[in-house]
């Protein structure tokens, strides 16, 4: 071995030895890079392949449940002949991953009512059974978990105390482990709605929400949704500079990735090479790094 390998080992040993003695924590670099999932609608915008993203597609509740042949009005059990047409034609397609989503039936139901969460947990259930049968192929989830932070407005508006929110937290989540049991993954939104960041409610909110998920299933990677619009006002494209916080801060809670939602109504007519479109993309690559 060559004198300056020789000398470059010494050092690095001493190094080792100094910063165990002293408590000292060397960084390690992590060369692993967060995935992201392309659910866009913008025209002309290449393939997701092109992009380095995982393409993954929507199925949603209005026809998943209710029909003809599924006279289930109460979104209690799914139709399983709706379903697996759509699976078929996800699998057809080549879809590696999809998601399913499910506004209505939020836990903390009626006044709390039992009966209400319960029959919201045996939708959930069923339908990931459902899921997992009709296409074991695919990669399949839920949009958004509820139970972690979902008083979103609420807290945003400061109409409900610590308290009580964390009261409303801990009744759902006794109700919705099994559910994140069950999946593969979980796919929370953090969406930033205007103003929100500048008053540090996005950052009091989305922690809770992310360190929830990770204390309640802590092997469950989480790939969080971010939408290119504020959820409020007049829904205009975030700024490039609150993205990039809120990025580098979901990172350093140790997300595993991001979903990019763009929205279909009615921006799927706004251009792949918008500016503020490309502002963002550029932020969403640069937080995969």
């Amino acid at each position: 071995m060559k004198s300056w390998k020789r000398a470059c080992v010494f050092w690095i040993v001493v190094s080792a030895v100094l910063a165990f003695l002293l408590g000292i924590t060397v960084p390690i670099a992590c060369s692993a890079e967060l995935k992201l999932y392309d659910s866009m609608s913008f025209t002309d915008k290449p393939a997701s392949v092109k992009l380095g993203c995982i393409h993954t597609q929507a199925i949603y509740q209005w026809g998943l449940y209710g029909g003809a042949d599924n006279p289930d009005k109460d979104y209690t059990q799914p139709n399983g002949k709706y379903f697996r047409l759509k699976a078929k034609e996800l699998e057809d397609r080549g879809e590696v991953t999809a998601w399913v989503d499910i506004e209505s039936w939020p836990l903390g139901g009626k006044n709390r009512d039992p009966a209400w969460n319960e029959k919201y947990m045996r939708n959930k259930l069923a339908t990931i059974r459902l899921m997992k049968d009709a296409a074991p192929g695919i990669d399949w989830q839920f949009y958004n978990w509820r139970a972690a932070g979902f008083v979103f407005w609420d807290m945003a508006h400061d109409k409900m105390t610590v308290e009580k929110w964390w009261a409303w937290h801990e009744f759902n989540n006794t109700y919705a482990l099994p559910v994140l049991k069950a999946q593969d993954a979980i796919f929370p939104d953090c969406y930033i709605q205007k103003g929100m960041i500048k008053k540090g409610q996005w950052q009091r909110i989305m922690k809770s929400r992310i360190l929830e998920i990770k204390r309640l299933v802590p092997d469950k990677p989480i790939y969080v949704f971010m939408c290119f619009r504020y959820t409020n006002g007049k829904e205009d494209f975030v700024d490039a500079e609150e993205m990039k916080q809120a990025l580098a801060l979901l990172k350093e809670w140790g997300v595993d990735g991001f979903v990019l939602w763009s929205r279909p109504w009615p921006w799927i007519q706004v251009p792949w090479t918008h500016p503020k479109v490309q502002a963002l993309w550029k932020e969403f690559q640069e937080a995969a790094k």
